[in-house]
């Protein structure tokens, strides 16, 4: 199972954060158009939803590739898109190293799968629920 970044909370947590660059920043990442298009009729007016999925179909597609890759993948396209702000932030919320990425943070005081406090948090966090 995918820990940190890359698990379902951790890609809902940068599909919360990354507003409507989302399509440029999936498309950075190898879909195509028509499976945008396809997710955004799918989830009308549900764009943390769109982008989650999105960046969930893309995780899913790289089966046996290190994580190291979708890291450098996915910063990449971040970086790309003139999304540093989002990538400095995930890289200090992951505690993953800047360039190197030389290994992810297993830490499990920081994954919300493991603390069912950030759980909560990080679901409030998307939803906006106060």
């Amino acid at each position: 199972m995918t820990s940190g970044i890359l698990s379902d909370f951790g890609l809902m947590y940068v599909a919360a954060r990354l507003g409507a660059e989302w399509t440029l920043v999936v498309s950075h990442l190898g879909l195509k158009q028509a499976e945008i298009e396809q997710i955004q009729l799918d989830n009308p007016y549900k764009t943390i939803n769109q982008t989650s999925i999105a960046l969930q179909r893309w995780r899913d597609r790289q089966e046996g590739r290190a994580d190291t890759t979708l890291l450098q993948q996915l910063f990449s396209a971040l970086k790309s898109c003139d999304r540093t702000d989002l990538l400095d932030e995930v890289q200090e919320k992951y505690n993953i190293a800047g360039k190197a990425i030389p290994h992810l943070c297993k830490s499990k005081s920081i994954l919300a799968e493991n603390n069912p406090v950030e759980k909560v948090r990080l679901y409030n966090n998307v939803y906006n629920i106060v």
